[in-house]
């Protein structure tokens, strides 16, 4: 689990939009894991976008998942890792 953002994709990017897509996804990420000020409608929001970028680009799936694994695995704040659960709950379901 890391809580600043990467400065690498953790799998190799042939494009160089699709190595900053992936940085900009684990921010994203961060911010709905971490960010308590988030109202349902944001939060909402903002893990659809997440699984939208999946959806839109196939080379980002493999990514988001492991980011989202990454980020649930060892994760001693209870609140948060429920918060990567359910979105790795809703990109899987896309």
């Amino acid at each position: 689990m890391k809580r600043e953002p990467i400065k690498a994709p953790f799998l190799n990017k042939a494009k160089d939009g699709d190595y900053a897509d992936s940085l900009a996804i684990f921010k994203l990420i961060l911010r709905f894991m971490n960010d308590e000020s988030l109202t349902d409608r944001k939060e909402q929001a903002l893990g659809d976008y997440i699984a939208y970028k999946g959806i839109t680009n196939e080379k980002l799936r493999d990514e988001i998942l492991c980011q989202l694994v990454n980020q649930t695995c060892r994760n001693d704040v209870a609140a948060n890792t429920e918060k990567g659960w359910l979105l790795m709950a809703n990109c899987l379901s896309v």
